[in-house]
């Protein structure tokens, strides 16, 4: 939801919007939305170290969540957007996308994300070729970190991230049980350091 979206940047407040469902899903949902407002009032309250501790936290917190929101919830659509509004908000950036690969002859479609407008959902796409970004993503096996997407040597950026200022990001390819299903990754418009502990949360939400 917009709502949700909207708490991405510069706090600590991941939250899943769907405390209000019922059944499993929305008791699972409860349950999360008080483990982060929790961690979140920890983190008001301490100091930096401490801190650093608390997101590591929410992290697995939400990795764990993902995987459990996974098993009751069929609607794939609904869990890639929540999975990409929950990486949003804990790691307080601007911008995150789930590209579905469509095979090697076709571009990767946008299938979920945050900080896109709506109208792009299912329809914008980035190219899968030899130097794109996708590819080299997939090629390498591993996850793909960018500090300067304008100055990026080893692939050729995504008009889509270029257009909307995206300047740093983590890419991390998203297997399927028989083929790759795309890429997940998240941008900001500020140059930043990707820690090794948000990289690998990345590729746990993505696993």
């Amino acid at each position: 939801s917009r709502a949700a979206q909207r708490l991405a940047v510069g706090d600590l407040r991941a939250r899943t919007g769907m405390a209000n469902e019922g059944g499993e899903l929305g008791e699972l949902a409860q349950t999360f939305d008080s483990m982060a407002e929790a961690l979140e009032r920890r983190a008001q309250a301490s100091g930096e170290h401490e801190k650093a501790l608390v997101h590591r936290s929410l992290q697995q917190t939400v990795v764990g969540a993902l995987g459990q929101f996974a098993l009751v919830n069929t609607d794939l659509d609904a869990l890639l957007q929540q999975a990409v509004i929950l990486v949003t908000q804990t790691l307080e950036l601007e911008y995150s996308y789930v590209f579905e690969f469509k095979g090697d002859a076709n571009p990767a479609v946008l299938r979920a994300g945050v900080g896109w407008k709506e109208e792009l959902h299912g329809k914008a796409s980035v190219e899968t070729g030899p130097g794109s970004q996708v590819r080299f993503v997939i090629d390498a096996g591993q996850p793909i970190v960018h500090e300067d997407l304008a100055s990026e040597p080893r692939f050729t950026p995504p008009a889509l991230l270029k257009d909307n200022g995206v300047v740093s990001g983590v890419t991390v390819s998203i297997s399927g049980r028989e083929t790759l299903f795309g890429v997940l990754g998240v941008g900001t418009t500020k140059r930043r350091k990707f820690t090794e502990d948000e990289v690998h949360f990345l590729l746990a939400v993505a696993t």
